[in-house]
């Protein structure tokens, strides 16, 4: 699952959305939001996915990196991609001067997982990690049942890295 979070629903010209930041001022909301936004990846670490990763739309060869990694993982993958709204909630200065590379994490560490993901919550001024906060092998729904396989795993991954291909 990809989540593309610019943190306000742009279309509707403005509206906070769940991930909006308290006191978001808005269309539906001139004095500020009330409450508190939730935290996509403490949500889907809660959940039982086993890939959680977040990237942002101004480092794409990471982002793509995520994204691959994500396709190709055994199990549910979840990627938060922040982005912005330039005509109703701009944040490109403040992600520019908070978002970091996770360095030296160990993506297998589900309790660090958690307090990784925490470290940007509530706190606006609080910096702001990119790339995989956990990964685990896990079967996936259709490993857990006999099927047919249509399509080899070699198959599966010369369509993907073609799908890349033709992106870029």
């Amino acid at each position: 699952m990809i989540v593309h979070n610019n943190r306000v629903y742009g279309l509707t010209t403005g509206q906070y959305t769940p991930t909006s930041p308290l006191g978001f001022k808005g269309k539906s909301t001139p004095a500020g939001t009330a409450e508190y936004p939730f935290n996509p990846l403490e949500l889907m670490l809660a959940g039982g996915a086993t890939y959680v990763a977040r990237g942002y739309t101004r480092k794409m060869p990471q982002l793509a990196a995520l994204i691959r990694q994500g396709i190709t993982h055994k199990g549910f993958a979840f990627i938060d991609v922040l982005q912005i709204c330039a005509s109703f909630f701009n944040m490109t200065e403040y992600y520019q001067s908070r978002v970091y590379d996770i360095v030296g994490h160990d993506p297998s560490d589900f309790a660090r997982a958690c307090e990784k993901a925490r470290e940007w919550d509530y706190n606006r001024d609080a910096p702001i990690a990119l790339g995989v906060f956990y990964e685990k092998a896990f079967p996936a729904f259709n490993d857990r049942f006999p099927v047919i396989k249509t399509r080899t795993p070699e198959k599966r991954q010369q369509q993907i890295h073609d799908l890349f291909v033709a992106a870029i």
